[in-house]
């Protein structure tokens, strides 16, 4: 049996081709052209001679075109790499390394940073197809643009593939300071695309407003991939922006949206100043970080409906989610697991724990990844030899089997959505010639979930000007892994193990910090 997912879009949009399938900036565009575009794109990979199993990278904000590509190496066996647009050479450097791919397709308004940060890399892909315009002449690696490349399909079906053939490699920031390179199959993706559908009840009839990334899965798989699969309509907004969302529920009468809670706060603030018809929406989805009650509850009251909240990561996924019809599900929930999703709440000696105790969340899903590519000792660490992986979240849950995220057993920061390693803003830290210590923590933040604190301790003899290690931070760190707040002490408290003490470097900085976010003093030395 043919496990290509490229066979999930096919069905609808053969079934349909005159539904509309994407609602992006002025365009309109049917099931039946975006067929014809994915099919096109695939005949080129061909002709540059992308086979089974090679990596294909993207490196541009949402776009219509994404998604075809996404098919388009599902139909001939390739991987595709996704590529977060705020990375930059630090993590570009590492994915070109890491994904050895010989291919990139690049957004127009990226192509400059793209071919920049990623210029001295000896892995960097060698040929760069643009998405919008391009000129050739401008650097030897691009071929054009994607519109004059295309190529017109041939006749024939997609390239057979097993369940566990590769198809996806979702890179993201984890317990390490490089983004993780999480590696998907074919199998894994068609489940979590059934699946999704299922759960959240996708109907052809729903027009969903789009703004995840489509460098995470939550804005690939989770929503793009399986609404269309469902023969949805997508209204595809090239990135988050709270008065453009709910100008595009209002204008397209959407019935879903994907968001998480920074998201809503900024959405909240909006209608507390304007009003919009938000009355369409059957369906509001809330996850990708925490979500206090006292935040959730004026949203909720604001937007008419419980917010669905769910909880997976990268690694595997789905796993647990709020049904639309879980009207009796308790507050804070992040709901039930999903069918085929096992989850282990264990102490810290490998036991289960009962009912309303946490324990640290072990979970096993036919949507898990394979491996960390091109890093079998982190794969070893991360997934035992029955196949559960080791989440590093608490969880508890209650008699009925609703399940609640009450914290991480890691230290790691979680700011609108992404996950940020403390040791990457550490190491760009101690990159500059002032600083001898560094330690980063993360306290709550109504806006975007956790602020990032940066303490500092000074080179003897030296003052920090925090404006110029933030100048010094800007080419080394995505925009959103920067500090909010750099605070200067003389020494870090240690623990008991003879460590910094972070969790009192946190109760320092919430207390110095009290009501935090303060206006126009982010980045201020204190």
């Amino acid at each position: 049996m043919n496990a290509n997912i490229f066979l999930l879009f096919e069905k609808p949009a053969r079934a349909a081709p005159d539904q509309i399938a994407f609602l992006y900036e002025e365009r309109t565009i049917t099931y039946g052209r975006q067929l014809a575009e994915t099919l096109n794109v695939a005949a080129l990979l061909g002709s540059l001679g992308v086979r089974t199993g090679d990596r294909v990278l993207v490196f541009s904000p949402n776009c219509p075109e994404y998604i075809a590509i996404f098919m388009a190496c599902a139909h001939v066996g390739a991987v595709i790499a996704p590529v977060n647009e705020a990375f930059r050479r630090r993590e570009l450097h590492h994915i070109a390394d890491n994904s050895r791919a010989r291919l990139a397709f690049v957004h127009a308004d990226l192509l400059e940073v793209f071919l920049v940060n990623i210029a001295d890399s000896p892995f960097a892909p060698s040929k760069v197809i643009v998405i919008g315009e391009a000129d050739p002449s401008a650097d030897g690696r691009i071929l054009g643009s994607y519109a004059a490349l295309a190529v017109p399909a041939e006749p024939g079906g997609p390239s057979p593939v097993a369940a566990d053939a590769p198809c996806q490699i979702v890179y993201t920031s984890g317990s390490t300071s490089e983004p993780k390179a999480v590696l998907h199959t074919h199998g894994g993706v068609g489940y979590a695309v059934r699946t999704y559908i299922d759960v959240w009840d996708y109907r052809v009839t729903d027009t969903a407003v789009v703004c995840p990334p489509m460098s995470w899965v939550s804005g690939l798989v989770m929503t793009t991939a399986s609404l269309l699969a469902a023969g949805a309509t997508v209204a595809l907004l090239r990135r988050f922006h709270p008065e453009r969302v709910l100008e595009a529920i209002e204008v397209h009468r959407g019935t879903m949206f994907f968001g998480t809670m920074s998201m809503y706060t900024k959405m909240l603030d909006v209608l507390q100043r304007r009003d919009f018809d938000i009355s369409s929406v059957r369906f509001w989805m809330n996850g990708g970080e925490p979500c206090p009650e006292g935040q959730v509850l004026p949203v909720e009251a604001r937007l008419g409906r419980r917010l669905c909240q769910a909880w997976a990561f990268s690694e595997c996924h789905p796993l647990v989610v709020m049904r639309p019809t879980d009207f009796e599900a308790p507050r804070a929930t992040a709901g039930r697991p999903v069918p085929g999703a096992q989850i282990r709440l264990l102490d810290q000696h490998g036991k289960e724990v009962p009912d309303g105790v946490p324990g640290e969340a072990w979970v096993r899903s036919p949507g898990a990844m394979v491996c960390y590519h091109g890093n079998p000792a982190l794969t070893a660490e991360k997934i035992d030899p029955e196949g559960w992986i080791r989440t590093g979240d608490l969880l508890t849950r209650d008699r009925n089997g609703f399940l609640f995220v009450v914290g991480r057993a890691s230290d790691m920061i979680i700011r609108s959505g992404a996950n940020i390693a403390p040791a990457e803003v550490e190491s760009a830290l101690l990159e500059h010639e002032a600083i001898t210590s560094a330690c980063v923590v993360g306290i709550p933040d109504r806006i975007s979930g956790e602020a990032i604190i940066a303490f500092v301790q000074p080179a003897c003899g030296t003052a920090i000007d925090a404006a110029k290690i933030m100048e010094h931070l800007a080419p080394r760190l995505a925009r959103y892994k920067l500090p909010q707040e750099i605070i200067v002490c003389d020494e870090f408290p240690m623990n008991s193990n003879g460590k910094t003490d972070r969790l009192a470097l946190k109760q320092r900085a919430a207390t110095q910090l009290e009501g935090y976010p303060k206006p126009a003093t982010a980045g201020a030395a204190r």
